[in-house]
């Protein structure tokens, strides 16, 4: 959100000045592989979202769609889960093994003048940032701890007999739960 309010900002500034700006002004941010990773991942998680739905509440109009039976929502579900784990492997295999990920990587680290960007901009200054402000590269860890967390707690339920049986008797059951699909 914070980030259309940026864009819009700019998109304001450009079209009351007569000076260059961000959309005058071609900046290469961002190159094809991100590009396709980023379309894979709002089509996957897409995907994990309405089927999730439509298996968690298959009276519901997100279960309509994938028609009266239960198996192809969970085909597309799991379809989903697997195309985003692979994403998630392909991208920190791309972010540590090549140059290119490896300067992304870099670019996405804060330093301090993030939190000093993040104050101008509270203050209602012009922010002066880099490749990435503070709020893309918020958006970039918490996408990332998120689709770990989704991958490894997906994988807990898909796997629940061989997950629980791993785990000390005297713990309580970790993947099933009332109201989940494994009821």
């Amino acid at each position: 959100m914070h980030q259309l309010e940026i864009s819009w900002a700019t998109y304001n500034e450009s079209c009351t000045s007569d000076t260059p700006s961000l959309l005058t002004t071609w900046i290469r941010r961002i190159y094809i592989v991100p590009i396709v990773q980023h379309f894979l991942l709002v089509l996957s998680f897409t995907a994990l979202v309405i089927s999730g739905f439509a298996l968690s509440w298959p009276e519901s109009i997100f279960a309509y769609p994938f028609g009266p039976g239960e198996a192809i929502r969970r085909i597309v579900h799991r379809a989903a889960a697997l195309v985003m784990i692979v994403l998630g492997l392909y991208h920190l295999g791309y972010m540590t093994l090549t140059a290119e990920g490896r300067r992304g990587l870099r670019d996405f680290w804060f330093r301090r003048s993030d939190a000093r960007d993040l104050a101008d901009v509270l203050r209602g200054k012009h922010a002066h940032i880099g490749r990435f402000s503070y709020a893309e590269k918020a958006e970039y860890w918490a996408g990332l701890r998120g689709t770990m967390v989704m991958a490894i707690t997906g994988l807990m339920i898909w796997y629940f007999v061989e997950v629980e049986s791993s785990f000390a008797k005297n713990i309580p059951p970790l993947t099933k739960r009332k109201g989940t699909i494994n009821d």
